[in-house]
């Protein structure tokens, strides 16, 4: 170990040595790399790649995009303008040729007035964008030109001067070669990386096709790639063309590349699709395809079929839907490398745009999109369909009197017993897949539900049933007919329940009667009475809201009003209470508003003088509430929809734009006589490119009958909370009620007892605005499996605040060894829930071999930090809003520091920390946890090295995919 030790001192010696000479090195073999030239640029799974390729547009951001884990290049050509780019006018002057290939001007290199431009008007406003790395392409576009060899060597000198020019400018600019060989030896040392083109598969631009590479370039282009490799310790990035439609193929070129040494980037011919590197984005994104009806156009989102059944189903399995009207404009292209599958939900056997949709859907099929019809197909069952489908159907003419079950799976029944009737019975087979429902009648038999290769269907009525009281019900289990039928692969699940391990607890307030009085106590309002019995007595993390219109109400009773302003202050003190704006004049049908009118009969508080605004309803009681009612430290954080939350773009994009969370409406009530997955609410849903948040959990006046007696009903939701945590953690802990309770003592003492049940429970108490966050960033949660080890480990990047994530109890646990960014796991019914540190990037691996490493089991805080600096030490971080309690594993022989102290556990593992919320610990092992290789101890002491460097030199950033490289070249550890 020793001299593995000291070997290891010489290798960072050395390396120091050459991050002196060369800048800063940021790219080595392990650095994920992705192009991407398309116009819908799909940021957020770009980001499972640390260089990301883009050409520069007005709307690409890199200060917006960038992260410490992902960045973009700006692509820039250098040897050609194509004749539709902006500037090709104005660079004429230079053009020393034509490549009719690709429709573009070659240009000169010799010439320094066109390197000039480029410095001055390409690759400087780049630089003022934010972009700090260039790929610069078409380097050998004038081999294609008829040079003398004195000729050839002045265009050399150009790219070697372009190049020295550049990095005179922007010193710590990063430069990646598109080939560019002849010139290498001048300019290795300025240059980070270099790419190539077509290796394995090419893309014939002059015959517009797909085709392999002869041997012969093959063998050339990789012997010459391997001696630049060898020469000049640079990263080489292959870049090779195959259909998007081959989804296989191209994962299988990409493998083919990794295996030769090289970096791949593998996709279609113009890069407008994302296509598959080092790693491969897995699609979370579903289609939900429905039929416009004129009928509740205007109505809630949960009047669309589509939404309302399979949206939860869909988000609680880890993936995102999103709606899409039929009669609207389709996504174009091949979608397979953003979409995991469409699901269309007609409730008609063919609707009215059936030849788009019918063409679209085909398409898909074809692609390798897998598709599931609900309820109907919407289109004509032609002689085409059904071959494409593979069905089998005919027309039935003779009466049907009775239908009787062939054949039925036990996903088939799952919340109601299939009820078939002789007037949905139809004469449909499927060739090829399986009948989970099979049905005869006169000799004849439908396949209702099915799964076939192309991905499944469920006739109606097998998919829902109404009953008389208008409770739904799945007779197909949709959780597992949907993974199945749409081959939905096994991820971890990003979940919003949950976090460092245990179920999330969150109180928020609607500020709605804040000014009433309350009967039952003598001069006493409903702020005072919550102020004193609740916020006071029960200090957990809360945010509340109010209305600004119910101040200006109280105008004409000034020592009131200023009665009511103290108490809204005093509330706004309490550490443990954020603020929110329940809106201006309060809306109760948000559909139905119209700016600039008064719109009285749709706002609880109207006025004859209020011309109705969404800014002065969202940003203006906002700005109220911090002038008038705000500590000085503490500022509003969200807004809290008011009435129906039956929101349109407008105000959610006011919200966005002034960084204000938002929440609110669309939750359903989840109890016994509702047992139903039709009754556990989505997330949240898309309005254009904004999320309106959904409660998760719903209020006061929903548990109440829209607040009609007995008022102490709301202390239902105690079941409800119970029901959504077992046998399946469905929902968090949401407290979510209005002042109003505080005006009937029987509501006010079911409120008690709700606080009394949630404090007993083992919970992690967030804000709502963290709730708010996870919900995004499950969203924006890209998760990535490498392509040489895809069903092991993951790659997982997001916006830092979702950190936990689930999966199913098996055979495999987290190897917290092996994984990056793991802070451990525990089991609640039949999950893992895995919980992530402080980073943006994460790399979680499963294995069957137990880890001896200390993990954190659970706590009631955040995990900022965890860190591994040594072999036997492990520094984290909690940070939390109530006194810290948390669990260790595997910490037998280990002490747990805090700065100086010895902290002490209070009860087997279990650490209770009363006067501490946040607070950075280490853990000090006295001997190995586990049995660790040579390569691994000095993988440890190498990465601690880079953690101390990095912070004690804030200008010089030693890269950690280097140390990676020379430490552990087989790529053993993510």
């Amino acid at each position: 170990m020793a001299r593995l030790m000291k070997k290891s001192r010489k290798i960072i010696f050395s390396l120091f040595i050459m991050l002196a000479a060369f800048n800063c090195y940021a790219l080595n073999m392990s650095t994920r790399a992705a192009f991407y030239y398309g116009n819908q640029v799909p940021f957020d799974e770009l980001h499972a790649f640390e260089v990301v390729v883009v050409q520069p547009n007005d709307n690409i951001s890199p200060q917006r995009y960038n992260t410490d884990s992902s960045e973009l290049y700006a692509y820039v050509s250098v040897g050609e303008v194509s004749k539709q780019a902006d500037y090709s006018s104005a660079t004429k002057r230079w053009r020393k040729g034509e490549n009719p290939l690709w429709d573009s001007d070659i240009m000169d290199l010799a010439n320094p007035q066109w390197r000039h431009y480029l410095i001055e008007n390409i690759i400087n406003p780049a630089w003022e964008k934010g972009y700090r790395g260039f790929f610069l392409d078409t380097l050998d576009s004038y081999q294609r030109l008829n040079l003398t060899k004195t000729q050839a060597r002045q265009q050399q000198a150009g790219i070697v001067d372009l190049v020295k020019t550049i990095k005179a400018k922007h010193p710590k600019a990063r430069v990646i070669l598109n080939r560019g060989f002849e010139v290498l030896d001048q300019i290795h040392a300025q240059v980070d990386a270099v790419a190539a083109e077509s290796m394995f598969n090419e893309w014939d631009a002059g015959k517009k096709i797909y085709r392999p590479v002869r041997q012969k370039d093959r063998d050339w282009l990789t012997k010459t790639l391997n001696r630049i490799k060898k020469d000049y310790l640079l990263p080489i990035i292959v870049i090779d063309y195959v259909p998007p439609q081959q989804r296989q193929k191209t994962r299988h070129t990409a493998e083919k590349i990794k295996e030769a040494g090289f970096i791949p980037w593998v996709a279609d011919a113009h890069l407008e699709t994302l296509g598959i590197g080092l790693v491969e984005v897995i699609p979370r994104k579903i289609l939900l395809l429905y039929q416009h009806d004129p009928l509740v156009a205007g109505k809630p989102v949960n009047f669309i079929k589509a939404f309302d059944y399979a949206a939860f189903p869909l988000q609680y399995m880890g993936f995102i839907p999103e709606l899409q009207r039929a009669d609207s404009s389709l996504p174009e292209g091949v979608l397979t490398d953003r979409y995991a599958g469409v699901i269309a939900w007609f409730d008609k056997p063919v609707i009215k745009q059936h030849k788009i949709v019918g063409n679209w859907l085909k398409q898909q099929i074809k692609n390798g999109l897998p598709i599931v019809f609900m309820q109907n197909f919407g289109l004509p069952l032609d002689a085409s369909l059904l071959n494409l489908l593979s069905l089998n159907a005919r027309k039935e003419t003779q009466k049907i009197d009775k239908v009787f079950i062939r054949h039925q799976d036990p996903i088939a029944h799952y919340e109601i017993m299939p009820q078939p009737l002789p007037s949905d019975f139809q004469s449909l087979t499927v060739k090829t897949g399986r009948a989970l429902l099979s049905l005869s009648a006169n000799g004849k038999q439908e396949d209702a539900i099915a799964l076939t290769p192309w991905g499944g269907y469920v006739l109606a009525p097998f998919d829902i049933v109404v009953l008389s009281n208008a409770q739904s019900r799945w007779v197909i289990n949709p959780f597992v007919f949907f993974h199945k039928a749409l081959r939905l692969p096994e991820i971890p699940i990003p979940d919003v329940t949950s976090a460092s391990g245990r179920r999330i607890l969150t109180v928020h307030i609607d500020g709605d009667a804040f000014i009433s009085r309350v009967p039952w106590l003598e001069k006493k309002y409903t702020g005072d009475v919550l102020y004193e019995q609740i916020l006071k007595r029960y200090p957990v993390p809360t945010t509340v809201s109010l209305i600004q219109r119910e101040f200006e109400l109280l105008q004409p009773y000034p020592a009131l009003q200023k009665h009511m302003m103290a108490v809204a202050k005093n509330i706004f003190s309490l550490p443990w209470v954020d603020i929110a704006t329940h809106t201006y004049s309060h809306p109760l049908q948000w559909g139905k508003l119209v700016e600039g009118q008064s719109n009285m009969p749709y706002l609880s508080y109207p006025s004859k003088n209020y011309q109705f605004n969404y800014e002065k309803e969202i940003t203006g009681s906002a700005r109220f509430i911090n002038q008038n009612l705000a500590p000085p430290n503490k500022k509003v954080r969200a807004v809290f929809w008011s009435g129906d939350a039956n929101l349109r773009e407008k105000p959610l994009q006011i919200a966005y734009q002034n960084h204000l969370k938002n929440i609110n409406g669309m939750a359903k009530i989840y109890l016994k006589s509702s047992l139903s997955a039709t009754n556990l609410g989505a997330f949240g849903v898309f309005l254009g490119p904004y999320f309106h948040i959904f409660s998760p959990i719903p209020n006061d006046y929903e548990y109440t009958s829209q607040w009609t007696p007995p008022l102490y009903r709301f202390q239902n939701v105690i079941h409800t909370f119970e029901l959504t945590d077992k046998p399946h953690r469905y929902k968090p802990i949401s407290i979510y009620y209005h002042f109003y309770s505080a005006v009937d003592q029987g509501a006010l003492r079911a409120l008690k007892r709700i606080y009394q049940w949630a404090l007993q429970q083992q919970s992690i108490p967030l804000q709502i605005v963290d709730y708010i966050s996870k919900v995004t960033d499950f969203n924006h949660t890209i998760i990535a499996r490498p392509i040489d080890s895809p069903h092991k480990q993951w790659l997982i990047t997001n916006n830092k605040s979702l950190n936990e994530f689930r999966r199913p109890l098996s055979d495999e646990k987290p190897d917290i060894d092996k994984s990056r960014n793991v802070a451990g796991y525990t089991t609640h019914n039949k999950d893992y829930y895995i919980h992530l540190a402080g980073e943006g990037s994460s790399w979680l691996r499963m294995s069957r071999q137990p880890s001896m490493r200390p993990y954190l089991v659970d706590a009631n805080a955040e995990i900022a930090e965890w860190h591994i600096i040594k072999e036997n030490r492990i520094r984290f971080a909690l940070k939390g809003y109530v006194p810290l309690r948390f669990r260790l594993a595997n910490a037998e022989g280990c002490d747990l520091m805090q700065g100086q102290n010895l902290l002490k556990t209070t009860h087997g593992n279990l650490y209770y920390l009363k006067d501490v919320r946040s607070g950075t610990f280490e853990i000090r092992c006295q001997k190995k946890q586990h049995h660790e290789t040579a390569k691994t101890s000095v993988f440890l002491w190498v990465s601690d090295l880079i953690y101390r460097v990095y912070h004690w030199v804030s200008d010089f950033v030693i890269p950690w995919k280097l140390f990676e490289s020379i430490t552990d070249p087989a790529g053993k550890y993510p």
